[in-house]
């Protein structure tokens, strides 16, 4: 958990990297390299790959992925911090890096995103699945 900890406090350099130091690999290659084993499209594959990866998020990096996996990546960034924000828990400074980037990628405003989860709050959106 040590490693965590120093991952989730890292304020410029990617979660990955952080990992890639101590381990040699991240869970961004390995959740990757899963979803190729069992198939998911590669649209997956690359969200899966690159969540932490500003600038391929952004479209200018030197692996171009397509647009709906970078909207998965926002998404899914968008989620964490409205779910770290609800619940005060497993704070990161992930949005801090990513969350400009992944509200272009969205289309949405600073102002939007506040709404959003604002709205979230007061229709009391359960924060597990309920199946």
């Amino acid at each position: 958990l040590d490693i965590l900890k120093v991952a989730n406090s890292e304020a410029i350099q990617p979660f990955t990297a952080i990992e890639d130091l101590e381990f040699g690999v991240n869970h961004a290659f390995i959740g990757a390299k899963l979803a190729k084993e069992w198939e998911l499209s590669s649209e997956y594959g690359y969200a899966i790959e690159f969540h932490h990866d500003l600038p391929t998020i952004s479209g200018v990096g030197l692996t171009a992925i397509p647009d709906v996996s970078r909207y998965f990546i926002a998404i899914s960034q968008l989620a964490e911090l409205f779910h770290q924000r609800a619940t005060h828990q497993s704070h990161t400074l992930e949005w801090d890096k990513l969350g400009a980037v992944c509200l272009e990628v969205l289309h949405i405003s600073q102002e939007r995103q506040t709404e959003l989860f604002e709205q979230m709050l007061a229709e009391k959106v359960p924060l597990r699945p309920q199946f």
